[in-house]
C-alpha cells in the first residue's frame, strides 16, 4: 500500500484504530537529501576537500575511496556475520587506501558529518503526520538503517525540527542490527516491550526492509511512494550534467520538488528543464552587473518577463543589492522594416514616442544595463542611439545569445551563448501581447499599446516551475557554499532538445489540443493551412509524414537544396523556385542546424519570402 503526506498516513490510522505505537525510516521517509543519491554528499564533500590542503592529494579520488571503503567495510562485517557498519568502520578502510592518520580521519568523518547536515531536506508532509500522531498522544519512534550511530542521527533531526528531540531512534549501526535482515525489529519489539505486534504499524519507502520484513514478523507496514519525476527528466539530467556534483544536485532538486512536479505538467516542465537554463542565464546576468558596477537592469519585452523574474529570486536569495525594471520596449518600433509590414505609417513618430517612454522609465545617471533572450542587437543600438543626448556613459547590453558583430556605438554587449538559440524564445515568454506602439496616457505619460493576441493561463504555473526551481537551488547552494554558475550545463540542455526531432521527451508537456502552449505560433489553427517544407532530412521527412496525419498542416510543396537525388530516390521534392510559385500561407524550415536554418531564411528572403512567415519546424502545432 502506498500513502502520500498525512491525509493518506490518517487514511491508515482509520483502519488501523487498535494501533499503540508508529514507527518510521527516517531517509527518503522523514528526511531526504539535496543530492540525487546518497554517494552525491561525498561529491559534496570532495568541493570542500579542494579546499583544504592536506587533502588535495586524495581529493580528486574521495568519492571513490570513501564508495570503496564501506563497500569493504561491508563485506568485511558479512565475513563476521555483522548485519551493518558504522563510519568508524568505513573510514578504518579510507585510512588504508589514502594513508592518512587518525587525526585526520576523525577530522574527515567530522567533514563527512556537516556536509551530511547541509544536504538533509525535510519531508514536511510527513514530519506534519508525525506531529499530528504525537498530538493524538500515539507513540512515535524512528528505525534507520544507517552508518550514523543513534547521537548522530538525532543531532541531524533536532536540527530539521524540535520534535524529534523527544523521539526514540533506533539506528543499524548502533546495535549491528538491521531493518532488512529483520533484528533491528525484534530488538525494537523488545526494548519498547510490544507484547501484541497487530498493534505496530511501520512506514517507509523501501518494500523489503519496511513493507516485506516488518510483515513477515507481524508489524503493519505501509510503504511511503512519493510522486514519481518523469523519467525524462532524469534522463536529461543525466546526459546534460556537466560533471557528477552538478547531476547530483540537479536530481536532488527535483528529488525535493516532485510531488510539485506530479501535480501539473506545466510546473513540471518549469523545474525539470527550463529551470536550468533560465537559472543560469539569471546568474549571469547578475555576475555581468556586478563587474560593470551597474546599478539598475532593465528587462526587454516580452523575453525578458521570464528572465527578470528569475533574475529577482535570485538578488532576494542571495541580498544582492541591484534594482530591476521591466521595459515594454517595442521591437517593431525599433526596427523601420519591422514596422512597415505592420501596414502603419507613422514609424518616426512612434520613434519618437518610445524615446519619450525610455526617458520616463529609465534613470541614466545611474548605471545601466539592457537585457534581451537573442536577436541581432538592432533593438539596443535604436535605444542607444535615441537616448545618445541623455547618456552620459554606454549602456551594457546584455543577451542570452547575440547573432552579430558587437562593434555598435553606444553599447557595450555581453553575451551568454555563442550560437543562436531559437528555443530560448520559446521558453521565455508573457502574459501579454505584442507591443506595437505607444501613446500618450490620460497622465500625461507615454503608455505602451499592445495587441490581442491569446493567452495562456498555465503561463503562470509554468512560470511558477521555473521559480520554484530557482528558490530550490538557491537555498541548497546557500547551505553547501557549491555553485551551479556556468554555462555548459543549461547548454546541454538546449544541445539535447535540438537533438531530439519530435521533441516529444520535453515538449509534449506543453501541448494542448489546438497547439503548443505559451508559443502563440504564426501557425493559425482555424483552417488547414498551406505549407513549404524546406529540407528532405531526417527532420523533414519525419514532418512530412507526421503533417501527413494533421488537421492543421497541409504541405503543398516539399524543396531542398539537393532536391534533384532526392527526386531521383522517388521522394516528392522539388526546385526552390518552383515550390514559391505555389499558393503557401507559410515556410517551415526542417532543419537542425540552426546556422544553416539562418542561411536559408537568408536565402528565402532575398527570393521575396516575407520573413514573418518563415518558421522553424518545432513552433509549428500538427
Amino acid at each position: 500500500m502506498e500513502f502520500i503526506g498525512h491525509k493518506k498516513m490518517f487514511d491508515i490510522c482509520e483502519e488501523n484504530k487498535i494501533t499503540e505505537i508508529y514507527s518510521f525510516d527516517v531517509f527518503d521517509t522523514v528526511i531526504t537529501r539535496s543530492v540525487g543519491s546518497p554517494e552525491g554528499v561525498f561529491f559534496v564533500m570532495q568541493e570542500k576537500l579542494r579546499g583544504i590542503e592536506k587533502y588535495k592529494s586524495i581529493c580528486n579520488q574521495f568519492p571513490y575511496i570513501r564508495k570503496t571503503s564501506e563497500q569493504a567495510a561491508r563485506d568485511f562485517a558479512r565475513c563476521l556475520y555483522k548485519q551493518e557498519v558504522s563510519i568508524t568502520d568505513i573510514y578504518e578502510n579510507v585510512k588504508e587506501m589514502a594513508g592518512l592518520c587518525d587525526s585526520e580521519i576523525n577530522e574527515l568523518i567530522e567533514i563527512e558529518f556537516n556536509t551530511e547536515i547541509e544536504c538533509i531536506v525535510p519531508i514536511g508532509t510527513n514530519i506534519s503526520a508525525i506531529k499530528e500522531l504525537i498530538e493524538e498522544n500515539k507513540k512515535v519512534i524512528l528505525i534507520s538503517d544507517i552508518y550514523w550511530d543513534n547521537a548522530r542521527l538525532h543531532s541531524i533531526l533536532d536540527k530539521i525540527d524540535k520534535v524529534f528531540e523527544k523521539i526514540r531512534i533506533y539506528s543499524s549501526s548502533t546495535f549491528c542490527l538491521t531493518k532488512k535482515h529483520g533484528g533491528l525489529y525484534l530488538h525494537v519489539k523488545e526494548r519498547e516491550q510490544i507484547q501484541d505486534t497487530n498493534k505496530w504499524t511501520h512506514i517507509g519507502d523501501n518494500y523489503q526492509s519496511d513493507v516485506l520484513m516488518p510483515k513477515l514478523l507481524g508489524v503493519n507496514s505501509f510503504l511511503y511512494k512519493p510522486s514519481c519525476i518523469p523519467e525524462w527528466m532524469i534522463s536529461i539530467a543525466n546526459q546534460c550534467a556537466d560533471n557528477r556534483l552538478h547531476n547530483e544536485l540537479q536530481i536532488g532538486v527535483l528529488n525535493i520538488l516532485r510531488n510539485q512536479i506530479s501535480q501539473n505538467d506545466y510546473v513540471g516542465l518549469g523545474i525539470g528543464f527550463s529551470g536550468i537554463i533560465i537559472y543560469q542565464f539569471a546568474d549571469y546576468i547578475i555576475s555581468v552587473s556586478e563587474k560593470k558596477n551597474v546599478q539598475c537592469v532593465y528587462f526587454l519585452a516580452r523575453d525578458g518577463y521570464v528572465i527578470k523574474k528569475a533574475v529577482d529570486t535570485i538578488i532576494k536569495a542571495r541580498g544582492v543589492t541591484l534594482k530591476t525594471k521591466y521595459l515594454y520596449i517595442s521591437s517593431a518600433v525599433c526596427r523601420k522594416d519591422r514596422y512597415d509590414k505592420t501596414g502603419q505609417t507613422d514609424w518616426e513618430d512612434n520613434v519618437y514616442r518610445l524615446y519619450e517612454y525610455i526617458k520616463q522609465n529609465v534613470n541614466f545617471s545611474e548605471k545601466c544595463a539592457f537585457v534581451d533572450s537573442q536577436g541581432s542587437g538592432i533593438s539596443m543600438q535604436t535605444i542607444a542611439s535615441i537616448t545618445e543626448a541623455n547618456r552620459t556613459q554606454d549602456i551594457v547590453a546584455i543577451y542570452y545569445a547575440l547573432i552579430r558583430d558587437r562593434n555598435i556605438k553606444g553599447c557595450d554587449f555581453n553575451f551568454f551563448r555563442f550560437e543562436r538559440s531559437d528555443f530560448i524564445e520559446i521558453l521565455c515568454r508573457a502574459p501579454h501581447g505584442r507591443i506595437i506602439g505607444y501613446e500618450s496616457g490620460d497622465n500625461g505619460c507615454m503608455d505602451p499599446i499592445m495587441d490581442a493576441e491569446p493567452f495562456e493561463e498555465e503561463l503562470f504555473e509554468y512560470e511558477n516551475g521555473i521559480m520554484m526551481y530557482i528558490g530550490t537551488i538557491e537555498a541548497i547552494i546557500k547551505r553547501t557554499g557549491l555553485s551551479m554558475s556556468g554555462r555548459m550545463m543549461g547548454e546541454n540542455y538546449i544541445h539535447y532538445i535540438n537533438r531530439q526531432p519530435n521533441l516529444k521527451h520535453i515538449l509534449s508537456t506543453l501541448k494542448k489540443k489546438d497547439g503548443l502552449a505559451f508559443k502563440v505560433s504564426r501557425v493559425k489553427n482555424e483552417d488547414k493551412i498551406n505549407v513549404i517544407v524546406y529540407g528532405a532530412g531526417n527532420i523533414g521527412k519525419e514532418f512530412v509524414y507526421n503533417a501527413e496525419k494533421s488537421k492543421n498542416i497541409n504541405v503543398i510543396g516539399w524543396t531542398d537544396i539537393d532536391y534533384a537525388r532526392l527526386h531521383d530516390q522517388e521522394y516528392p521534392v522539388i526546385n526552390l523556385d518552383e515550390a514559391l510559385k505555389l499558393p503557401y500561407d507559410n515556410v517551415v524550415i526542417a532543419i537542425f542546424d540552426g546556422t544553416m536554418r539562418r542561411a536559408v531564411v537568408d536565402v528565402l528572403t532575398s527570393k521575396g519570402v516575407d520573413d514573418t512567415i518563415i518558421i522553424p519546424w518545432y513552433e509549428v502545432s500538427m
